[in-house]
Parts: C-alpha cells; structure tokens; sequence
C-alpha cells in the first residue's frame, strides 16, 4: 500500500462535472457556458477546478445557480 495520501475526490450524490450539468438542463445548457460562468466567477469556485486530464466538479449548489442563470437568460430574456 502507498502511504502517499489520496487526492481523489468522491463523486457521490451533490458532485457533478460540467458534462453532466449540461446533460441535466438540456436542451440549452453547453459546458462551454459553463465553464464562462466559472471563469466569469458567477458560479463561484468549483470543487476541483480544469487540469490537463481531470474534470471540473460542481457542487448541487453550483448546478442550482446555472440553472437561475439559464431561466434568468432563456425565460426572461437577462443579459
């Protein structure tokens, strides 16, 4: 066994990468709007930001407020 300490995130119920928040709140959700809102800091930090290789994880909270911004663009028409 390593005893080097594990970096891994559990992905479990209220962890969702930027993929599947944009599958969740189709048809108009795209990561790339997504992942503008994180750089834009709208959605604040994410768990575990974009590396070479690794997925960016959103919490439930964050997946709440893309869907705000989404109804608040789509529905009622906000820049």
């Amino acid at each position: 066994m390593s005893s080097r300490p594990s970096r891994l995130i559990a992905l479990g119920e209220g962890v969702y990468t930027v993929a599947e928040v944009s599958h969740i709140l189709q048809p108009t959700m795209t990561p790339r709007k997504v992942h503008y809102w994180l750089k834009k800091g709208i959605l604040g930090p994410p768990i575990r930001p974009t590396r070479t290789g690794r997925l960016t994880l959103l919490t439930f909270e964050q997946l709440l407020k893309v869907r705000t911004v989404q109804h608040l663009r789509d529905d009622l028409h906000f820049s």
